[in-house]
C-alpha cells in the first residue's frame, strides 16, 4: 500500500458506507479530525502519567493497551487527512513529500523521499548508454 492508494480507497469506503459525509464540508472534516487528534492526544497524557508514575491519575489501561490505541487513534487521523484531501483535490502522497523535501531543504538535511509515481518512474527510465 502506498498513501495515494490509501487515499483513494479511503474516498470510496467513506462514500459507500457513510453516505451522510457526502454533505460534510472542510470543516466537518476538519472537525472530525481534531476529535481524533484529541484522543490520540488523551492517549498520549496517559502514558506519561505510566512514564512519571503519577499513580493517582493513571488510566485503567496497560501501557500496551494504550500503545495499540494510539496506533488506532494514528489510523483514523489517516483516514480523516485523506479524506480532507481528497475533498480539496490534493494527493496527500505528493504533498507529504513535498513538505518533507522542503523541510529538509530548509534543515540542510541529507534526507528526501520521493512519491511512489517517481520511484516507479526512476526505476524504469534508461539512459542511452545503458543500451
Amino acid at each position: 500500500m502506498n498513501i495515494k492508494e490509501f487515499q483513494e480507497t479511503n474516498k470510496k469506503r467513506s462514500l459507500e458506507s457513510f453516505p451522510g459525509c457526502k454533505k460534510w464540508t472542510l470543516g466537518d472534516w476538519g472537525n472530525a479530525l481534531a476529535g481524533e487528534t484529541g484522543e490520540l492526544c488523551n492517549f498520549i497524557k496517559k502514558i506519561r502519567r505510566i512514564e512519571v508514575e503519577a499513580s493517582t491519575l493513571n488510566s485503567n489501561m496497560s501501557m500496551g493497551e494504550l500503545i495499540k490505541a494510539v496506533g488506532e487513534e494514528m489510523g483514523d487521523i489517516m483516514s480523516y487527512l485523506a479524506n480532507i484531501a481528497s475533498e480539496l483535490n490534493l494527493d496527500l502522497e505528493k504533498e507529504t513529500v513535498k513538505k518533507f523535501n522542503k523541510v529538509s531543504e530548509i534543515l540542510d538535511s541529507e534526507y528526501r523521499l520521493e512519491t511512489t509515481h517517481d520511484k516507479m518512474f526512476n526505476a524504469c527510465t534508461w539512459k542511452h548508454e545503458d543500451v
